[in-house]
């Protein structure tokens, strides 16, 4: 029920509670159900443990040295949108698959390779693509439950058919829905959180 503090007095009680302060960044991550590549086929980011290989662009392999986890709340989204997950609506990029949209955590790098002469080619964070409509930032209804993957080299790894790059010294995290979701209108980023 919503109440309006403005009305009442000061007290300890009135103060609506709000969350620790979590991390400026998630830094580089993926959601759990994010699907990448293995030697083996493809595999959910949440079931991949410490020794997996995954496959890279150059079809080396390298190997995850830890995967750190970081759930975000919706309440904490709200405060924190600099954090929100990045959402690729089905076959936006090339190579993506068409049947599940992929969220990625915002400053994630995702290695863009245009058709000839439409734009450059190279690796940009997933927050750079985005165009308001086909790619945006949500806030999902149950918040984001971040992975983040210490690999140990640097290498660009497959994502739901999209590459994304991953240095040895720093981490990966990515997040995707495990069905076609829509996120609707209100549950986008920037919505008036009333508790």
């Amino acid at each position: 029920m919503y109440r309006d503090f403005s009305t009442e007095p000061y007290t300890a009680e009135a103060v609506p509670p709000y969350p620790a302060a979590v991390a400026e960044r998630p830094l580089l991550s993926l959601v759990a159900e994010a699907v990448v590549q293995t030697p083996d086929g493809p595999c959910r980011v949440d079931s991949l443990i410490p020794g997996a290989c995954l496959t890279t662009r150059s079809g080396a392999q390298v190997t995850l040295l830890s995967a750190t986890s970081l759930h975000l709340s919706r309440m904490e989204l709200h405060q924190q949108p600099r954090l929100a997950p990045i959402r690729f609506d089905p076959g936006t990029l090339p190579g993506q698959a068409d049947d599940v949209a992929l969220l990625l955590a915002p400053d994630l790098p995702v290695f863009f390779d245009p058709a000839p002469g439409v734009a450059l080619a190279g690796s940009f964070p997933a927050e750079a693509f985005c165009n308001g409509g086909t790619v945006r930032p949500v806030v999902p209804e149950d918040g984001v439950h971040y992975i983040r993957l210490d690999l140990s080299a640097t290498a660009d790894i497959r994502v739901s058919g999209v590459w994304v790059q991953s240095s040895g010294d720093r981490a990966i995290a990515v997040q995707a829905p495990s069905a076609p979701v829509d996120v609707p209108a209100e549950s986008r980023v920037f919505m008036t959180y009333v508790g």
